[in-house]
């Protein structure tokens, strides 16, 4: 193995921090990749000297089918990484002998870079590295998980494993994705992916997270006679007795210097807080100091451009938020303003962030509320335009959910549909972030659209909503399918017509919903989503009355503490009431039919 390298897996207790560590270094722009190389296997088989049975598990012991998959699949896995990594095969662990030719002739590898990469090129460093990476997946682990999976459930079990190397300028990151559904029959059906990606680390400021993974990657200094002391051990009061097992031990006879030690490990401790409360001061708010410096300059250098200098400060500003949280608040200036003033909104600003994330949505607003009135009228409504008057997507989804909880249903819709817009087009006036957390503020704006229009009983565009979730979210097909179904229950009821692109296969018929949505339940950390179990549960009622349910739509508003929201809105609690009598009155009417 290489000298002045560090391996760490996912079940280290130090893998939080060297999470931190990478993200420090992604924020400080350290990280270059050099190489990306990938391996992946689909359907695992089997060691069965049959080749029409290389799709079973355990031979004739139908019981054993977990245990022989799970060995099985730990090995493939392995094979699989060491296939990503690049180590020749003729250096691979024996594996049992129809197992591995088969799947290793399954194996598909993909590769970027001038050249391919190779972690290792000899035996005995490739088998630290494959011992390493078995802490990831070894077979009782993976027959464990399979074994609390029914028949037709999915179920995975992801890692990382990252290599620090020639004294933390090289850094190789190794992500696996293993699926894997029992089929029942002694069947698995599965999926390993293992990329692997190779970044330099260049030189720069260490961060407080990278300060300390540097410490933990020392090499422990042990006294020699420690072990020795360990031995000797007679009775547990000489346990007490033991010295320090480090070998440069504190000289407690020394009072001075022990003093010294403990007034240098305070200030240490001291500048350490320091550190880290600047870094989530400056992570949460812009630092004003400077942001008051860089937009002096900023503006000296337009000459009047207002145009180039909102777009300037925006960047500015960008560069001094919390690119981890993907959010973005983009202030513009619509001519000269008091740099000082405008630090001041970035903070009120980002407070109002925080307090909307924690579904404080009226509290935030009342903090935006001074960034209009304060400082004698130096920041006007032209010139903020965060969240009361939203232009940005994520601004534009919260001042909804604002709008929403207050019962404003209408305006509620035209700033989601404002937000899809931004998100899905963008505008020449706004910078964004740009990536999947725009696709993901629309998946939201879709989910609280399909509330708002079910409140307002137009049931008809809440299905539409619905079938949109359907198709692009992949959160729960089971949730999606039984809210499209029972929108679709209560547009049928209340004689709404539905859109030609939303009815146009046995797929959106309200039985196939109900039928087929258990064949997508999923389970999470081993156990699923309460919903989805009650989504299954009613899909199964409607089956056995005859496909009837009663109201489902109304149901769901209520599970989902929409009456909360429709108090405020008693014009549109007043249908709701009359269709709930008027059904009450059929449902008697139909009563020992169903």
């Amino acid at each position: 193995m290489m000298e002045e390298e560090t391996t760490f897996v996912q079940t280290d207790p130090a893998f939080n921090l060297v999470l931190n560590v990478l993200n420090e270094l992604n924020h400080g722009n350290r990280l270059h990749a050099t190489h990306s190389q990938s391996a992946s296997i689909r359907n695992i088989e089997s060691n069965d000297e049959q080749e029409d049975r290389r799709l079973l598990f355990g031979g004739q012991r139908a019981e054993m089918a977990n245990s022989a998959f799970s060995r099985t699949a730990s090995a493939i896995v392995r094979m699989c990484m060491l296939e990503a990594v690049g180590i020749a095969r003729n250096l691979w662990p024996k594996a049992r002998p129809h197992s591995r030719r088969r799947n290793a002739g399954n194996l598909a590898r993909q590769g970027f870079g001038e050249q391919p990469f190779q972690l290792a090129d000899d035996l005995d460093t490739a088998e630290y590295y494959w011992s390493k990476y078995d802490q990831l997946y070894p077979h009782f682990l993976i027959r464990n998980r399979v074994g609390v999976l029914a028949v037709d459930e999915q179920g995975g079990i992801p890692s990382m494993m990252l290599i620090f190397r020639g004294n933390f300028t090289k850094v190789i990151e190794i992500t696996t994705t293993f699926d894997v559904t029992p089929r029942g029959d002694q069947m698995f059906n599965s999926y390993v992916h293992v990329a692997c990606i190779v970044r330099d680390i260049s030189e720069g400021k260490d961060g407080p997270h990278t300060i300390r993974l540097k410490e933990l990657m020392q090499p422990p200094n042990i006294r020699g006679q420690y072990f020795e002391e360990i031995r000797n051990i007679q009775n547990v009061e000489e346990v007490d007795s033991l010295g320090s097992p480090l070998e440069n031990e504190v000289n407690e006879d020394s009072e001075e210097d022990d003093e010294e030690e403990k007034e240098k490990d305070n200030e240490e401790e001291h500048v350490e807080d320091n550190e880290e409360e600047h870094e989530e001061d400056n992570e949460a708010n812009a630092n004003s100091n400077n942001l008051t410096e860089n937009l002096t300059n900023l503006k000296s250098s337009t000459d009047g451009n207002h145009k180039h200098f909102r777009m300037l400060i925006a960047l500015e500003w960008t560069r001094c938020m919390d690119w981890n949280n993907k959010i973005i608040v983009i202030i513009f200036m619509s001519g000269a303003v008091d740099e000082k003033v405008l630090a001041d909104a970035i903070k009120m600003t980002n407070t109002a962030v925080n307090l909307c994330l924690s579904n404080k949505f009226l509290q935030a607003q009342a903090k935006l509320e001074p960034c209009l009135k304060t400082h004698n009228g130096a920041i006007t409504k032209s010139m903020v335009h965060a969240f009361i008057y939203p232009k940005g997507a994520i601004f534009l989804y919260y001042a909804g959910r604002i709008k929403q909880v207050q019962g404003k249903l209408d305006e509620a819709t035209k700033s989601y549909n404002d937000s899809i817009q931004f998100s899905l087009n963008g505008n020449s006036s706004i910078i964004y972030v740009t990536g999947s957390f725009f696709f993901f503020v629309c998946v939201l704006c879709y989910w609280e659209l399909m509330w708002c229009y079910s409140y307002e009983g137009d049931w008809a565009r809440a299905y539409h909503y619905a079938s949109v979730l359907l198709k692009e979210s992949r959160w729960s097909w089971t949730s999606y399918m039984y809210l499209k179904a029972c929108f679709r229950v209560m547009a049928r009821i209340r004689n709404l017509e539905l859109a030609k692109e939303d009815d146009q296969s046995e797929k959106d018929t309200e039985e196939y919903l109900f039928r087929r949505l258990p064949e997508y339940k999923q389970r999470i950390a081993g156990k699923s989503v309460p919903f989805k179990k009650f989504s299954i549960h009613k899909a199964n009622k409607y089956l056995e009355q005859g496909n009837h349910l009663f109201l489902p739509g109304m149901e769901l508003i209520l599970l989902w503490n929409g009456f909360k929201v429709l108090h405020r809105r008693p014009d549109l609690v007043r249908p709701m009431l009359k269709l709930v009598q008027t059904s009450l009155v059929e449902l008697e009417e139909t009563k020992g039919k169903l």
